[in-house]
C-alpha cells in the first residue's frame, strides 16, 4: 500500500511540480525532499483524524522508510509540510534560474519566460506570478552587488575602461 501526504502549494508551484515530476509526486531516491519526509513523518497525534485529500492539494508519495513502518508513521505535521514546501520552492527556483539566467544578457527574457512556463506546464493564469518571482530573485542578487544580465555587461565595460577602478 502506498502512503500519501497532501500539501497546499501556490498554483504555479503545483503546476510545475505536476508537469516536471508527475502526479502523485514521487521524489527521486535519496533526494532532499525524501529526507525531509523521512525526518518529519510521525505518528498521528492522539485523537487526531487522518488527513484527507482536498481539492487543490498536491499528492506526495511517502517513500518506504525501513525504520518507520507506514502502518504506524503516516502523519506529516505542520513543520514537516513547511520544510517540504520550502524544499520544493528551492527546487523550482534552481530550475527557473538555471533555465532562464543565460538569456538575461541576450534580452527578450519575458518571451523566454513565457516559453519556459509553457514547457513546464504552467498556465497563463500563473505566468505573472513566475515572472514576479524571477525578477524578485534577480533583484535580491543585485542587493548584494551580484549583477546579472545586461547590467552586468555594462559594469564589465566600465571596469575595463577605467583599469578596474570605480
Amino acid at each position: 500500500m502506498k502512503l500519501h501526504v497532501y500539501i497546499q502549494l501556490p498554483g504555479y508551484l503545483r503546476e510545475w511540480l505536476a508537469s516536471t515530476i508527475g502526479t502523485p509526486v514521487v521524489f527521486p531516491p535519496h533526494s532532499v525532499e525524501n529526507a525531509i519526509i523521512a525526518r518529519h513523518i510521525g505518528r498521528l497525534p492522539h485523537g487526531g483524524k487522518p488527513e484527507l485529500y482536498t481539492n487543490g492539494d498536491v499528492i506526495i508519495e511517502v517513500p518506504v522508510i525501513r525504520y518507520k513502518p507506514a502502518s504506524e508513521f503516516n502523519y506529516l505535521g505542520r513543520r514537516g509540510k513547511v520544510m517540504l514546501t520550502d524544499a520544493i520552492d528551492d527546487l523550482f527556483c534552481i530550475d527557473m534560474w538555471n533555465s532562464l539566467a543565460p538569456y538575461l544578457s541576450h534580452g527578450g527574457i519575458n518571451d523566454r519566460l513565457d516559453d519556459w512556463c509553457a514547457e513546464r506546464g504552467i498556465t497563463l493564469d500563473n505566468i505573472e506570478a513566475v515572472r514576479q518571482r524571477f525578477y524578485r530573485l534577480r533583484k535580491n542578487y543585485a542587493q548584494y552587488h551580484i549583477i546579472l544580465g545586461k547590467k552586468y555587461k555594462k559594469n564589465l565595460k566600465k571596469i575595463s575602461d577605467d583599469g578596474g577602478k570605480k
